[in-house]
């Protein structure tokens, strides 16, 4: 790649999940990978054969349904592989995903790694973006998924869920908030830790933290990143999401946001001409039947500053 190349992250519309490409100077890594076939699909169609870096930020299928195809596809290889044990999961893809690392290790010398946490902040670079991992914290891996937490509390694979920002030019610009809860945000209290990025995924999908008031979570999160753009990486009728809720708490805190769903519910479809937020969804040309676009979506990295848009 020459040394002209701008980094982008890619959001690809995998459905109800998260999937991310960061396409860098030096290579590319996956966050998370979904549960169906658009992630291999889009990574094929775009001609990647190498993947630096794969990493699943926790358990749940809907992050890594699909981790065990794309370390075993016979048309990419991915030379890392980061994550975390979650012996509360007993699923298929887990399994799979077991012996997708085994096999990958045994045949084409990918490296399993065990343990992501904010340790590895500096680490994980793959040319120009800088690659934080901003929670979990080391300390909290030692108990792991169903231990107790330094308070007492269990651990579930949500509370343990990575969140990870990326760095371009000194300037924080993508949060992937994976599923993380109300126990991340007391660490980045804790810590005096900044979180703030230009363009965030929000946790859950924009459904419930799990554990405490959806509006208040929503809430607490934005004080925390100031984001100017959300992404939804949703299916636009299952679990009916983003929730209204979380919606309506967003354009309260902050009227200058931008939100953007990779597939735009039919609820919110009226909402392009009249709420300002939604405005980016809004196309100048009729695309099929719409007036409107949903989709995979770029992030593309430029003097510092994140540019949100369709992906072509």
């Amino acid at each position: 790649m020459s040394k002209q190349f701008a980094p982008s992250l890619i959001i690809v519309d995998v459905g109800h999940g998260n999937a991310s490409v960061l396409l860098d100077s030096k290579g590319v890594v996956v966050f998370d990978t979904g549960k169906g076939p658009e992630l291999l699909e889009f990574l094929h169609s775009s001609r990647i054969h190498n993947v630096k870096r794969l990493i699943l930020s926790h358990s749940d299928d809907d992050h890594i349904g699909n981790a065990s195809r794309l370390l075993l596809d016979d048309k990419i290889k991915v030379s890392e592989v980061y994550f975390n044990s979650d012996p509360s999961k007993d699923t298929d893809s887990h399994q799979q995903l077991q012996i997708a690392i085994l096999t990958a290790r045994r045949q084409r010398k990918t490296i399993p790694n065990p343990g992501l946490c904010s340790s590895l902040t500096g680490k994980l670079n793959c040319g120009d973006v800088s690659i934080e991992v901003l929670y979990p914290p080391a300390e909290s891996l030692v108990s792991g998924v169903g231990g107790r937490n330094v308070r007492g509390k269990r651990n579930t694979s949500n509370s343990l869920s990575a969140a990870i920002r990326l760095s371009y030019l000194h300037k924080p610009l993508v949060l992937l908030g994976g599923d993380v809860g109300f126990e991340c945000l007391d660490f980045w209290d804790a810590e005096r830790m900044s979180a703030k990025a230009e363009v965030m995924v929000f946790p859950h999908h924009g459904g419930s933290p799990g554990d405490g008031d959806a509006a208040t979570f929503a809430e607490a999160v934005l004080s925390k990143v100031s984001p100017k753009y959300i992404v939804f990486s949703i299916h636009r009728s299952r679990f009916n999401l983003p929730r209204e809720d979380i919606v309506n708490c967003i354009l309260n805190c902050n009227p200058k946001v931008k939100m953007l769903c990779t597939q735009l519910p039919e609820r919110l479809q009226k909402d392009l001409t009249k709420v300002a937020a939604w405005s980016l969804h809004r196309s100048r040309r009729k695309i099929g039947k719409n007036m409107w676009w949903e989709g995979t979506i770029c992030v593309q990295f430029k003097n510092g500053k994140a540019k949100v848009k369709r992906h072509r």
